[in-house]
């Protein structure tokens, strides 16, 4: 008889306040082991990954001691879903039906779907295809994949869209942010009486899927994920690599999607008889409060997004993706405990690991336990003071299976203009050969640092209403936009205080006219910020 997760959860509340909680690769298995299944697309399916890495459904079983039964499939969207649970085969239909919990990655291919249409159609009609693709090709697929866009769009070619951009000036970007804007608006908005594409059809579709699996297991923790911003690029990266032009219509593709996904957030909140894991959050790594930094977010650390050309681009999750996913969804589940498994191993194995997102690594932190303390707290620290201080420590532990000694010896002396260093020296004994590796890796040298890396509080730039660096017609067709279609209240804070730029608390034509103006100022080299090109203006009245 399958246990209830009321019950786990109790019981692993209970264990977690023992003090001396022991690292464990699972929790311990119940008499009859658990399981948990994982449907959807190629996030869920770890399309992209190596040999080696772990997709989350990998991570997720391992670390919760349990069976895992991964049915996702690379390119599924909620046809695909609902079709595939109309016709399970009897072993999978067993394995839903027996499942504890349930995880579901979906909806990020009707989107991408709709997404490619609605460009591919723009670029049919502007001349944007590439060489052996004719506008009928290109505007009679049903369900364009991201494949088959970049494939037919031309974007760095001659006569491509990078060129239109960074040629048409204004007017064309004007122009893509229309394009843009009206496809967000079909996703999101009711339309001559068409309610929007994500509200009207997938999550209909999505709550449909649920009540499917309801059907075959009532008693199953239903989680659906969050989809997350994958046009989070760092804008030095864009400028250097693909140019100016790349970086205002990438701005202006983030501004949207940013739109639409939160939008997909909020709808599906509102499904029944689902958890939502909020993916799309501990991606971006930005809280809500934090949102005037500016950073366009952290998506380009967690995918391959962060590429020289466009083509390169892969918004599927790496490894550490799939490390964030898994600690999330296991927060969600909220049967923690102290992992030493591939959810630790996965994160420590990381190259890269000390660029991981401020907000990501406390969930994973909070999952994995204390073999994330142990890790953090492993070093010792670089300082530097203007205090003379002694302090001498000295630590003996010994338990009946391990002895540990630890010396710690540190002198700080101190002029108005020297630097203090402290210096670590630790020896280990143990007559446990898996302890002994543990304590290798926890004490590989005698002297090390380790420094904390906060993410830069940047203040709000007027004009620059897209946060991508610049301020250009990009910013006026945003301002524009919004007051056209009276949306103004859909934009952040921040971005609001951006586009005020003459702080009337109106967002209207007079700002984005003053943008154009002093775009054509800065075009023809003026060197003045525009809080100053401003001022002088009106002082000049």
């Amino acid at each position: 008889m399958k246990k209830i997760i009321s019950m786990l959860s109790a019981a692993a509340l209970a264990v977690s306040a023992v003090t001396a909680m022991p690292c464990s690769s699972a929790q311990e298995a119940p008499a009859e082991k658990n399981s948990i299944v994982f449907l959807g697309d190629s996030i869920a399916a770890g399309y992209g990954l190596s040999a080696d890495e772990h997709c989350y459904a990998e991570i997720c079983g391992d670390y919760l001691g349990w069976d895992v039964d991964n049915l996702a499939v690379s390119g599924y969207d909620t046809d695909d879903l609902k079709a595939q649970l109309s016709s399970l085969s009897a072993e999978d239909s067993a394995a839903v039906s027996d499942a504890e919990v349930v995880v579901i990655s979906i909806g990020g291919n009707d989107i991408i779907h709709y997404f490619s249409r609605g460009l591919l159609s723009y670029a049919a009609n502007k001349g944007f295809l590439n060489e052996g693709y004719t506008a009928e090709q290109a505007t009679s697929i049903e369900k364009p994949s991201m494949t088959q866009l970049m494939d037919m769009l031309n974007v760095d070619g001659e006569g491509g869209l990078k060129q239109y951009i960074n040629e048409g000036g204004t007017k064309a970007q004007i122009d893509l942010s229309t394009q843009l804007s009206t496809i967000k608006s079909g996703l999101i908005e009711t339309v001559n009486g068409t309610e929007g594409y994500i509200p009207g059809k997938v999550i209909p579709a999505i709550s449909d899927a649920v009540g499917m699996i309801r059907e075959k297991n009532p008693d199953a923790q239903i989680i659906v994920q969050t989809i997350y911003q994958p046009i989070e690029i760092q804008y030095d990266f864009l400028t250097e690599n693909l140019g100016s032009s790349a970086t205002k219509a990438v701005g202006l593709l983030r501004f949207d999607l940013e739109k639409i996904l939160d939008e997909f957030r909020t709808e599906l909140s509102a499904v029944d008889g689902i958890t939502v894991a909020d993916v799309f959050a501990d991606f971006s790594s930005i809280p809500q409060a934090d949102k005037a930094n500016k950073t366009p977010g952290y998506a380009w650390y967690f995918t391959s997004m962060q590429r020289a050309s466009f083509k390169e681009m892969d918004f599927h999750p790496n490894q550490a993706g799939h490390v964030a996913i898994a600690a999330t969804v296991l927060d969600t589940i909220g049967l923690l405990h102290n992992d030493c498994g591939l959810l630790s191993d996965s994160f420590l194995g990381l190259a890269d690991r000390e660029n991981y997102p401020a907000q990501a690594l406390a969930t994973y932190n909070r999952v994995a336990g204390d073999r994330a303390e142990a890790e953090r707290t492993s070093t010792t620290t670089t300082s530097t003071t203007t205090t003379t201080t002694t302090t001498t420590t000295s630590t003996t532990t010994t338990t009946t299976t391990t002895t540990t000694t630890t010396t710690t010896s540190t002198t700080t002396t101190t002029t108005s203009a020297t630097t203090t260093t402290t210096t670590s020296s630790a020896t280990s004994t143990t007559t446990s050969s898996k302890t002994t590796t543990s304590t290798s890796q926890t004490s590989s040298s005698t002297t090390s640092s380790s420094t904390t890396t906060t993410q830069p509080v940047k203040t709000v730039k007027p004009g620059d209403v897209n946060h991508d660096g610049l301020i250009d017609g990009a910013d006026a067709s945003m301002i524009l936009y919004a007051n056209a279609n009276g949306i103004e209240e859909n934009l952040t804070p921040e971005e609001r205080e951006a586009a005020d730029i003459n702080q009337d608390d109106l967002i209207d034509g007079v700002d984005a006219s003053m943008l154009l103006i002093y775009n054509v100022y800065t075009a023809n080299n003026g060197e003045l910020s525009l809080t100053d090109w401003i001022r002088i203006m009106f002082s000049s009245k």
